[in-house]
């Protein structure tokens, strides 16, 4: 089907960057004692960003230790700004909107967290933020930065938080994929799939295809965030390995490109949670084989 026209408005992105007060803490915490250093953290960084911290310790605070992540900042904290510059969140904001056909994202924060998550999406104050942990971005930091884009965005067309339900977050891994593939087309598939080895992926992925797919039909509209660590999550952060880790971004990816052949994208990132249940249903059943 041809593009469809969609008149949204389009605010510009607000850029904040915290991992500016970061790197005002390293310049008195790197060479003064442990303990000291994490007095400096909270002093200069943590408390004059509470709501992005509170957030993050929410998300991620399990898998973060300040007392291990203290060590490495030596070895990141000098290629921070470069790192920042390489997102060029404007640019990529804008794209991201343009081709979904959506309201551009309206708030992205360039943090350092504790080497945990590298970048992702989520409401913050009620409307939709991407967060990008500079300490451990991938290099290059395009295709990532265009993936959350993509989620933000597809929140702010359908105007509804999703939140753990698997056939939801599938199609919204599906809809950041085909972003990333439509705009950085030349970038390796290890970049917009964020694996080291596309090719082993893929295939552990579909050497249980089947049984992955009928797992996942199981619990489409699940609310227990365990069913969706399952499909999503790598293996550090989940307790089900019945499925390969992360098969669901590329379930997701194959989702949205079977859909693509009835609807485009501005539709889709369109679609009510009932209607996109529906959808994703009827994909997985055909693309089970």
């Amino acid at each position: 089907m041809g593009a469809r026209a969609w008149t949204v408005p389009v605010p510009v992105v607000k850029v904040e960057t915290p991992y500016r007060d970061f790197l005002r803490f390293w310049d008195r915490a790197e060479h003064v004692p442990h303990e000291e250093q994490k007095r400096l953290w909270e002093e200069l960084y943590a408390t004059r960003h509470p709501d992005v911290m509170a957030h993050y310790d929410g998300l991620f605070g399990v898998a973060s230790s300040l007392d291990e992540a203290l060590p490495r900042y030596g070895d990141v904290a000098d290629d921070l700004d470069r790192r920042f510059a390489a997102l060029a969140l404007e640019r990529r904001a804008r794209e991201v909107a343009e081709l979904l056909g959506a309201p551009e994202t309206p708030r992205a924060v360039a943090m350092v967290g504790l080497f945990s998550a590298n970048a992702w999406s989520d409401d913050l104050d009620g409307a939709p933020v991407a967060f990008f942990a500079l300490e451990q971005l991938p290099e290059p930091p395009t295709t990532i930065a265009t993936h959350e884009f993509a989620h933000a965005s597809h929140r702010l067309a359908r105007e509804e938080y999703w939140d753990v339900e698997p056939g939801l977050i599938v199609l919204c891994e599906g809809v950041a994929l085909a972003t990333t593939l439509r705009l950085i087309p030349d970038a390796p598939a290890e970049e917009h799939f964020c694996v080291e080895d596309y090719a082993a992926y893929r295939a552990a992925a579909e050497a249980g295809w089947a049984e992955t797919i009928d797992a996942l039909l199981g619990c489409l509209d699940s609310t227990e965030l365990r069913d969706l660590q399952r499909f999503m999550w790598p293996d550090w952060g989940r307790a089900d390995h019945d499925v390969p880790e992360r098969v669901g971004y590329l379930v997701g990816a194959r989702v949205v490109e079977a859909l693509l052949g009835e609807h485009d994208l501005a539709t889709i990132v369109r679609w009510p949670a009932e209607r996109a249940l529906a959808e994703v249903r009827a994909a997985l059943e055909t693309l089970r084989g």
